[in-house]
């Protein structure tokens, strides 16, 4: 993620680069894949395919003409709306599917990488959203399905003869695809991402600052202790678990405990009610 504000151009070299970043050492690739590739169930005695990328002469000229969209959008990022350029890039990615793995991961990356590229975010922030696209699978999966269900009913694969080449899968049908479902599942899971979740998050660190504020002159915590307090205390419903006592805070007495308690508390609950008052 923090490569994504790198403004680093796309191209096979890059590609390649962040493909090696995201995959165990020994699923690294050093070009685009020269094999068919599937998505889907392997259940020993059949294959169940859900998804055929294009073939692999195919994805390298797609991923040169994903390439070639990047860098006019990066040239004039006001050509395009900022969402509908990252669902196109992004999704655009993940049908071609250029590598034999880490396709996903790059796909998701490839949104921070494009809002970035383009303003919407700003610099610095880091937007939750492939953790909101994770926590809504079903709607991710409608999303990716828009495209792919139509594309397998006229394609035909059978991974068992991997010699012979699937039909139907041809090229435009990747390169012209109708993003509009994808665009729409971005724009919500954006809209989740900005009003909630990032929400959230600046509550907590706001209330974290003001927790630390608090305890950091009430006691002579050990190095990174205090911090630590807090987490565990916040997560916890605002009480230390015996557990986290005993391994972490055995110094403190039962009085600096409760006390440390209620002050972390009081910084989250006060910030809270604020926040409603505000509303």
């Amino acid at each position: 993620m923090r490569e994504a504000e790198s403004n680093q151009p796309l191209s096979e070299d890059r590609f390649i680069e962040l493909q090696n970043a995201v995959v165990d050492p020994r699923f690294r690739e050093a070009s685009y894949r020269t094999q068919q590739n599937w998505i889907g169930d392997d259940l020993g005695y059949r294959k169940r395919i859900a998804f055929v990328p294009p073939r692999p002469d195919d994805a390298r000229e797609l991923m040169e003409g994903l390439v070639e969209l990047s860098e006019r959008l990066r040239a004039n990022p006001a050509d395009l709306d900022s969402i509908v350029a990252a669902a196109a890039l992004s999704f655009g990615f993940v049908y071609i599917h250029p590598f034999m793995d880490g396709n996903g991961r790059l796909h998701r990356y490839l949104i921070h990488e494009a809002l970035s590229t383009s303003g919407f975010t700003p610099k610095g922030i880091v937007l939750p959203v492939s953790a909101v696209i994770l926590a809504n699978l079903a709607e991710y999966a409608a999303a990716l399905e828009s495209f792919s269900k139509t594309l397998m009913a006229r394609t035909s694969y059978n991974p068992d003869t991997p010699e012979i080449p699937p039909s139907g899968n041809d090229a435009i049908h990747y390169r012209y695809f109708d993003a509009t479902a994808q665009t729409e599942f971005l724009c919500r899971a954006l809209e989740r991402t900005i009003e909630h979740d990032l929400d959230q998050e600046i509550s907590f660190l706001l209330g974290f600052d003001k927790a630390r504020s608090a305890l950091a002159n009430e006691l002579d915590w050990p190095a990174h202790s205090l911090d630590l307090f807090i987490r565990v205390v916040q997560q916890n419903g605002f009480k230390l678990s015996k557990n986290k006592r005993d391994a972490h805070f055995s110094w403190m007495t039962d009085e600096e405990v409760i006390q440390s308690e209620n002050a972390v508390a009081k910084c989250f609950v006060d910030l809270a009610k604020q926040d409603t008052n505000m509303v």
